[in-house]
Formats: structure tokens, sequence, C-alpha cells
């Protein structure tokens, strides 16, 4: 996780106006650490970094992965994934089930 502040002006390099941003990193957060509900219940480490050179790297970075996603206006974000269609063998569920005592299998469609 990089934070940091957005910053904007309307001046471009070139002297013309122009709406110019940009991001400038104050602290790099490194580690397995995801933040979730489900992370506290398992081993995670993560360490706080206000190095300037890991920044700067963890900035170049990011932008690297924002140039490679969709361009902004491609299309609606769904959070539902995309799955494949699968075909589950029931047979073979009920056969396993009754070997490992788990119980009677009902099939959705049943």
């Amino acid at each position: 996780m990089l934070v940091g502040e957005l910053w904007w002006h309307d001046e471009h390099l070139s002297g013309y106006t122009a709406d110019v941003m940009g991001v400038r990193p104050h602290k790099l957060c490194v580690g397995s650490a995801n933040f979730t509900t489900s992370s506290r219940s398992s081993l995670e480490m993560g360490m706080w970094t206000n190095d300037p050179e890991l920044l700067t790297i963890a900035r170049d970075w990011l932008l690297g992965l924002v140039e490679m996603s969709e361009p902004l206006g491609s299309g609606l974000d769904h959070l539902e994934p995309e799955l494949l269609p699968v075909e589950y063998d029931d047979e073979a569920i009920r056969e396993y089930m009754a070997e490992t005592g788990w119980g009677a299998y009902l099939d959705e469609d049943e």
C-alpha cells in the first residue's frame, strides 16, 4: 500500500495552461498483510517505510500497473468473477461422500 498526496496545478512544463496531476508518495507498507478481517487469523507480516528510493520504485511500479490496465471508460466494472460453466460428476460426488461418511449429497437440480 502506498500512501501519499495527490497534487494538481494548471501550468504545463511547456508554459501552456493544462491540468497537471501527480502523486507525492509519503509512506509504503510492504509485506503479506492484506488488511482484511480474515488476515487477523493467519500469520501476516507488514512493515511501513518512508525510504525515498523505495517510495519512488513503488510509485513507478504502481503507475506501470495502471498504464497496463484497461483504459478509463472501457466499460463497466463488475464485482462478479467471469467464471466458465462447470459440470459436476454428481455420481462420483455421491460415491465419495458415502465412502467418507460425509452424509447425503443432494444435487441442486433435484
